[in-house]
């Protein structure tokens, strides 16, 4: 009888850390809108801190994440920006002249996450902190008054480009609006970057969508993500011996017994 009772016990405590392991998304996807405040003025010896505020451009972009939540608190994040900035200015004592300037910013960044990712309650406020690299590339073109007055000067537009270090702290709300969609209502970040030989410090707001998803449904959002990348012939072809490697992980990960069916029938997981 004591035996009975003591491995009911097991059995319920077993089941209870295994509800309370899953209970929460194991993927999770944004898209959305964001505005870059991009510093284009400070450098690192300016006095100036109010300059941090003033000398900056409005760059509008997007923003993509994907984030794999190895807990219920805790999850890897991978993030990628773009602001662009096309901007036409007069050229002071030359008459009729302007220089046209098309900017861009992109910052390709990873790191941690920090969220409440379970499947109950409504609003989710994160946190995250992320390192990686911006590229930033900004074109000039002049027009014909100005390349007439430096004649016989060389009047061609021209490019600089250059890739530095960037980063990104902050975090934002995320309201959740069904099972798998939840509303970005807002995002806060310092991104500060190391391009042409300064820093600039950088301030980005974004909204959006998100999307969360778990067990098989999340890795086929990721093969999905490899086919529009151009590789969707090799997963395809590959499609089994990569399934053999899965399978014990799937089973590990409580994925159920549907995949490994498609599996061991030789179907691809696309």
């Amino acid at each position: 009888m004591f035996k009975t009772i003591l491995i009911g016990t097991i059995i319920l405590a077993c089941a209870s850390i295994a509800a309370a392991q899953s209970d929460y998304k194991k993927f999770e996807f944004f898209g959305g809108f964001s505005h870059n405040r991009v510093d284009t003025g400070l450098a690192d010896e300016d006095p100036a801190f109010d300059d941090i505020i003033d000398e900056r451009e409005g760059f509008n972009g997007f923003e993509v994440s994907a984030t794999g939540n190895l807990s219920r608190y805790f999850g890897i994040k991978g993030d990628f920006s773009g602001h662009f900035k096309n901007k036409t200015s007069p050229i002071p004592g030359l008459p009729g002249s302007s220089v046209e300037i098309d900017s861009r910013l992109f910052n390709f960044l990873g790191g941690v996450q920090i969220k409440d990712n379970s499947t109950e309650g409504t609003f989710k406020p994160f946190a995250h902190a992320l390192a990686g690299v911006a590229h930033a590339r900004n074109s000039v073109n002049f027009n014909d008054v100005v390349c007439v007055a430096i004649v016989p000067s060389p009047c061609s537009p021209f490019t600089e480009s250059e890739t530095g270090f960037a980063a990104a702290f902050g975090g934002g709300l995320d309201i959740r609006a069904s099972d798998r969609i939840s509303i970005r209502a807002i995002q806060v970040d310092y991104n500060p970057t190391r391009l042409f030989d300064s820093t600039q410090h950088n301030f980005r707001i974004g909204v959006g969508i998100g999307v969360r998803v778990e067990g098989l449904d999340g890795l086929e959002v990721l093969f999905a993500l490899g086919a529009g990348l151009g590789l969707r012939g090799l997963l395809v072809e590959r499609g089994q011996l990569l399934g053999r490697l899965l399978q014990h992980l799937l089973v590990d990960l409580g994925l159920g017994h549907q995949a490994v069916d498609r599996v061991e029938h030789g179907v691809p997981l696309l």
